[in-house]
């Protein structure tokens, strides 16, 4: 009898044990740092718009780990990131899958951040193309979209050492509307693209017109609140669309 106590007596003490390593190993500090900031056009000090599914990453490495297996963070649609939830320590900050010349094109450095509090980082950056002097009529069910193509770099050294140059491309232009004013490529229900395949020269094919009636699509043919935003894309690897405003329409 006294030895079935006894045993009693070890698995309460076995799991006594076991729940106070548990609580020891949770008292460890959460995370008490961010890091937030902007992606900004360098020569305009504008945001560089982005599209909230499959756009631009922040990708961070944390210092003091090897192997280290990056965090990503998610650019929002105006082209603003933030995680309130990092360690306080020193990371390597680099973007991919970007819309804006990167290491791939123009050779940016790793920016070295340290993370201690909430800490404001802005990446300024060259977009591989702008939308300018944008003006969108509204007449019934009709809307109609003008606007120009400015492109800051039309050629890039693609790899280093290279010795000529390769053409930056712009692919199209599109103008994507959705119910969702996180309109864009990957989230548009109707569009209207026009394919360029060109450098962009100033006064030469920079001047654009798109249209789109919405009582020819149905998704739009009830009418509501829509939302509109006309993207260029570069043909280089992996890139993202450009975008102008986002523009809220009532039809």
């Amino acid at each position: 009898m006294n030895s079935i106590i006894n045993i009693k007596r070890f698995i309460i003490l076995g799991i006594v044990l076991t729940l106070f390593s548990a609580c020891e190993l949770d008292n460890f500090d959460g995370p008490d740092s961010g890091l937030y900031g902007r992606i900004l056009d360098e020569e305009t000090g504008e945001l560089v718009p982005q599209d909230i599914i499959n756009g631009t990453l922040i990708e961070i490495w944390e210092d003091g780990y090897d192997p280290v297996t990056p965090q990503r963070l998610e650019v929002k649609n105006d082209g603003t990131y933030k995680d309130t939830r990092l360690f306080a320590n020193t990371y390597s900050v680099i973007p991919v899958n970007t819309n804006f010349h990167n290491n791939a094109t123009i050779g940016i450095d790793t920016a070295r951040v340290t993370i201690s509090g909430q800490t404001e980082f802005d990446l300024k950056v060259t977009p591989y193309v702008r939308i300018v002097d944008f003006d969108l009529t509204q007449s019934g069910t009709k809307v109609v979209a003008r606007f120009k193509l400015e492109q800051p770099i039309d050629s890039v050294y693609l790899a280093e050492g290279d010795v000529d140059k390769t053409a930056v491309i712009i692919d199209e232009v599109s103008l994507f509307v959705h119910f969702d004013p996180n309109v864009g490529r990957e989230m548009s229900l109707g569009k209207t693209t026009e394919s360029i395949g060109a450098i962009i020269e100033a006064g030469v094919n920079d001047e654009y017109r798109l249209d789109f009636d919405t009582s020819k699509d149905t998704d739009f043919v009830n009418g509501g609140k829509i939302y509109m935003r006309v993207g260029a894309i570069a043909e280089m690897p992996q890139a993202r669309t450009n975008y102008g405003p986002t523009i809220e329409l009532d039809f």
